[in-house]
């Protein structure tokens, strides 16, 4: 929540959880909804049952700070984003957590996400193990391990003007690449004049 809300100015603030791991999800969204009420700001959570997630991301106001429980999760969100003509992160910012890099770096934008702190889960709970089964009458209080750090990734970026231009070039290239595009094509497709196009790349 402190993440997102010094990136920009959004419009709304979000959360989508996962229904599958309800116990760590709700503590998620306890913990992103308790942190944004110190600003004054209450998050949309999703709820399957009522709406889709197309419908639910359509219905936020923009910009949107998107936090998902986790980056699976997050990945969806990106998806269904493209699927409703939403625009990543101009429109949706989206923040996952676990910073798995397979899942980060495969969606398009890349996934910024929040890096918990896995060395020292392991050792708590090979504390709690141990003290299993040694019969200790006594276990080791679980304590919750904080985040260390958001990998920032272009997922929540801010973009000038240059940079959002040659970004939509960039994609639109990659998935026509085979019709043999001329740079005047490309300006005609993105609706901007061939000289905008020209000087947007030399800026970005």
């Amino acid at each position: 929540a402190r993440y997102l809300c010094g990136l920009r100015n959004f419009q709304s603030y979000a959360f989508v959880p996962d229904g599958n791991a309800p116990n760590w999800s709700v503590g998620r969204a306890r913990g992103y909804a308790n942190t944004l009420a110190e600003r004054d700001r209450t998050p949309a959570v999703y709820a399957p049952e009522r709406e889709s997630l197309g419908q639910f991301l359509r219905r936020l106001k923009k910009p949107a700070a998107v936090f998902a429980a986790w980056d699976e999760i997050a990945a969806d969100v990106i998806r269904t984003c493209h699927d409703n003509g939403l625009d990543v992160p101009a429109d949706v910012a989206v923040l996952g957590v676990d910073d798995d890099d397979l899942i980060c770096e495969s969606t398009r934008p890349a996934l910024s996400s929040i890096l918990v702190d896995r060395i020292k889960m392991g050792y708590r709970a090979g504390e709690i193990l141990d003290a299993l089964m040694r019969r200790t009458r006594t276990l080791p209080v679980p304590t919750p391990c904080g985040p260390l750090r958001v990998v920032s990734r272009e997922s929540t970026q801010n973009l000038s003007s240059a940079t959002a231009l040659a970004k939509r070039a960039a994609i639109y290239i990659k998935e026509n690449a085979a019709l043999g595009l001329t740079p005047a094509e490309l300006a005609r497709r993105l609706r901007v004049s061939r000289r905008l196009l020209d000087l947007r790349f030399r800026e970005a």
